[in-house]
């Protein structure tokens, strides 16, 4: 086969395209390499937000260990709103209401009681 100058020039401009191409290439990671450090800067920022917060929530009124139990803070809003006496008055009543539940169930009608606590129902 015989080069001529129509395949030389074919030849020069398929290069040329692969050039421009890898160029293009080249530009387009660094702007995504670019975007995703900023996508990490943002993160970043966003967890050292919520640790910030979290500081500033102070201490929990429960242990985060098992089993759940009462830290100091959370005896005294206890003693606080007199949740003793609701409890033992309420526990009656959840027991008669839970019967023949199943565990999921029980839990739901707890979460329920205790979401609508009233410090003055277990006083009356």
């Amino acid at each position: 086969m015989e080069l001529t100058w129509t395949h030389i020039i074919s030849l020069a401009g398929i290069l040329i395209a692969i050039g421009i191409l890898i160029f293009k290439l080249g530009a387009w990671k660094g702007s995504v390499d670019k975007n995703l450090s900023t996508v990490n800067e943002f993160i970043t920022e966003i967890r050292n937000d919520v640790k910030d917060i979290l500081k500033r929530l102070g201490p929990a009124p429960i242990s985060s260990a098992s089993p759940v139990r009462l830290t100091d803070l959370g005896v005294r809003i206890s003693n606080d709103i007199n949740a003793k006496n609701w409890a033992e008055h309420t526990a009656h009543q959840m027991v008669e209401q839970t019967k023949g539940l199943d565990p999921f169930e029980i839990q739901e009608k707890t979460f329920d009681k205790a979401n609508s606590f009233d410090p003055d129902e277990g006083t009356t």
